[in-house]
């Protein structure tokens, strides 16, 4: 009897430290996994709403007082429309639909392009139970990504 209660115990203290070693290593998985495929949806909305006929026919800027600028063919040149468009749906179709996210662009210029955004999330606040439409946001990923090219 007394070597059956042993190990019984062990049972219970291998399932309650296995219990911990998933739930640890599920939260820090999770924090590199949304990081990572921050920075690749970033890249890759950049790559997307590259403006291809300022590309290879350049372009002209008019400022508010009248000046124009040209640029000439090969300058790179992003739209932010399309990069933010592009990003929501890249970013939708990588993440995990159990938390909410709330994504704050910054600053988004076309030329030179770059980008700064945060994504933060989180999960819903609860009161035994009974989940109300406030959420807390508890980690938050800043991000901001120059798109270079070769010359």
């Amino acid at each position: 009897m007394k070597a059956s209660a042993w190990g019984i115990l062990l049972i219970i203290i291998g399932l309650i430290g296995l219990s911990l070693m998933v739930f640890f290593g599920q939260v820090s998985t999770s924090n590199d996994q949304t990081f990572y495929s921050l920075k690749e949806v970033v890249e890759a909305a950049m790559y997307d709403s590259v403006d291809l006929v300022a590309y290879r026919e350049g372009y002209t800027v008019t400022s508010a007082d009248g000046k124009k600028t040209n640029y000439p063919p090969g300058t790179v040149r992003i739209d932010k429309d399309t990069f933010m468009e592009m990003f929501i749906r890249r970013y939708a179709e990588s993440i995990d639909n159990a938390r909410n996210y709330k994504i704050s662009f910054y600053e988004i210029n076309e030329f030179p392009p770059k980008v700064a955004l945060r994504v933060e999330y989180g999960e819903d606040k609860s009161t035994l139970g009974y989940v109300t439409k406030d959420y807390e946001f508890t980690v938050s990923k800043d991000i901001v990504s120059i798109l270079e090219g070769r010359e």
